[in-house]
C-alpha cells in the first residue's frame, strides 16, 4: 500500500506541474490599436467589430485564455483536496460529504469510499481539458466569438437544451427539432458546462482514457492526442477531429 500511495503521490505532482506549462503567457505579434466594442451586458469584447483575422483572433485569445485557465486551475485544485481524501486515515466529515457531493456531481452513483474502481472513476473524471483543447473548439464553435450564439448567449460550444425557452432557437431548425441552443450568463458559465461535459459525457470516454494514459505515463497532455476523443462531438466525425488540430496549431 506504501509503494501504491508514494506512486499515486508522484503522479498528482506531476499533474499539478504541468498546470503552469498549460497556462504559458500567449506572446502575441504587437498589433495597431483597435477599439474594442463592449457587448451589451458584459466585459467581453464585441468580436465581430474587430477586423477578420489576427486582430480579431488575438483579442479572443487573450480574452478566453485566461477564464480557461482559471477553470482549470479550480479542476487542479479539487483533485488536490480528492488526492488528500483518498489517503487521509481519517477524513473529516466535511471531507466526507465534499466527496461524496463531487461523486454525484461527476455521474457517480452510491460512491463508496471502498470501491476502488469508483476512486479511478472519479479521478478520471475530475480533470482538466488541456488550454489549448479548449481555445481551438471555443474557436471553431463560436467563429472566432463571432456566431449568433457567442454574441447572444455567451456559448462558446455550440451547447443545446431542451426546454423551450431554454436558450436561442436555430434558424435552420427542423420543424419536428425541439432543441435550443443554450444561453448562459458569462463565457466562464459556457466553459465550465464544456469542461463537465466532456468530463462525463459516456460519448467521450475515449478522451478520458487517453487523459489518464498520459497522466499514468507521466507524460504532458496532449491537445492534438486528446482531440481524437472529440470523434462524436460533431456528426462531421473524423472530419471535424481533423478540423480541431488544425486549429489548435493556428494557436501559435
Amino acid at each position: 500500500m506504501m509503494k501504491k500511495i508514494i506512486f499515486t503521490l508522484a503522479f498528482f505532482s506531476l499533474a499539478a506541474c504541468q498546470a503552469p506549462l498549460d497556462q504559458k503567457t500567449y506572446d502575441a505579434a504587437p498589433t495597431k490599436r483597435v477599439e474594442v466594442k463592449p457587448v451589451a451586458g458584459g466585459t467581453a469584447p464585441d468580436f465581430k467589430s474587430l477586423p477578420a483575422g489576427d486582430v480579431r483572433k488575438k483579442a479572443f485569445i487573450s480574452h478566453i485564455k485566461p477564464l480557461i485557465q482559471k477553470e482549470n486551475k479550480r479542476i487542479l485544485q479539487a483533485r488536490q483536496r480528492l488526492l488528500m481524501v483518498r489517503y487521509s486515515s481519517s477524513p473529516s466529515p466535511q471531507d466526507q460529504k465534499w466527496l461524496l457531493e463531487t461523486a454525484k456531481k461527476y455521474d457517480i452513483e452510491n460512491f463508496s469510499s471502498d470501491n476502488e474502481n469508483h476512486w479511478k472513476l472519479l479521478f478520471k473524471r475530475l480533470d482538466i481539458v488541456p488550454t489549448d483543447l479548449a481555445l481551438a473548439q471555443a474557436a471553431h464553435e463560436s467563429g472566432w466569438g463571432t456566431s449568433r450564439f457567442a454574441r447572444m448567449g455567451k456559448n462558446l460550444f455550440g451547447h443545446w437544451c431542451f426546454t423551450k425557452g431554454c436558450g436561442i432557437v436555430p434558424k435552420e431548425r427542423n420543424d419536428d427539432a425541439r432543441h435550443e441552443v443554450a444561453k448562459f450568463s458569462s463565457f466562464k458559465e459556457s466553459i465550465r458546462r464544456y469542461i463537465h461535459n466532456l468530463n462525463t459525457g459516456d460519448v467521450y470516454k475515449k478522451l478520458r482514457d487517453l487523459r489518464s494514459a498520459q497522466r499514468e505515463n507521466g507524460q504532458e497532455l496532449s491537445s492534438k492526442k486528446l482531440a481524437e476523443g472529440l470523434k462524436y462531438y460533431s456528426e462531421r466525425r473524423g472530419e471535424y477531429v481533423t478540423d480541431i488540430k488544425e486549429m489548435v496549431d493556428t494557436l501559435h
